[in-house]
């Protein structure tokens, strides 16, 4: 495989003049803020400009699973102004899911998964740095009244704050952009769970136990099977 040069001195130079994006968006649910896909674009666009980089994308596939999550794999090629290719396709995925408060599923899945596709393709691909980490514990806090005394207590109250960042990364990493879906992502994993009464006590994620929140873990993580519904090619 013969790398073009030109490409590979391209890429050094944006490496060299891109550290970092702003973080635009605020989480309100949980209080952080977050770069946006818009501001990741406007960000990169012209230092790729400027060294005569293109990217080119090519939806391979969008399916939904059997847990009504939306899928789409995405082929990137990477082009100089020049005429020169990168000799390899450039492939990411993304997942979204839409759903209400009451469990049903609604129609921004898909957009939702191309979004956090584009947005987290591009930050790896160029080493972008942001504050806005999926395996970031997205600003949750134990509240006192899910504080406990002693050794023993001490490790139930660590196994909480773990089962709720578990939950919250996951729902961050297939829902990047959005706190209020991410909210209504919760309640309807809690209503179906255990029961629209159950979810309409939830006004934050805090007031799920932390074997609630395994449990929503466990659902979330249900392993993709055969059964998946290929949209489109």
């Amino acid at each position: 495989m013969t790398i073009p040069a030109v490409i590979t001195e391209a890429l050094h130079n944006v490496w060299g003049e891109i550290h970092a994006v702003g973080k635009d968006g605020t989480n309100r649910f949980h209080k952080y803020k977050y770069a946006s896909e818009a501001n990741v674009i406007s960000s990169l666009r012209p230092v790729l400009h400027k060294h005569g980089l293109m990217l080119i994308q090519s939806s391979v596939r969008v399916w939904t699973d059997e847990y009504k999550r939306d899928w789409e794999e995405c082929e990137y090629t990477l082009v100089h102004k020049d005429g020169f290719v990168w000799p390899e396709k450039i492939r990411a995925f993304g997942c979204g899911q839409d759903m209400s408060k009451d469990g049903k599923v609604g129609d921004k899945g898909l957009y939702k998964a191309i979004t956090g596709r584009n947005k987290y393709g591009l930050m790896k691909l160029f080493q972008l740095e942001t504050a806005d980490d999926p395996e970031n514990d997205a600003g949750i806090q134990t509240s006192s009244k899910h504080k406990y005394n002693g050794p023993a207590g001490a490790m139930k109250a660590m196994q909480e704050k773990s089962a709720h960042k578990d939950v919250m990364a996951l729902l961050t990493a297939t829902i990047p952009n959005s706190s209020d879906d991410r909210r209504d992502a919760l309640l309807g994993y809690a209503a179906k769970l255990f029961g629209p009464e159950r979810a309409a006590q939830v006004s934050k994620p805090m007031d799920l136990s932390a074997q609630e929140m395994l449990k929503i873990k466990e659902e979330i993580e249900k392993p993709v099977d055969g059964s998946q519904l290929e949209l489109s090619h």
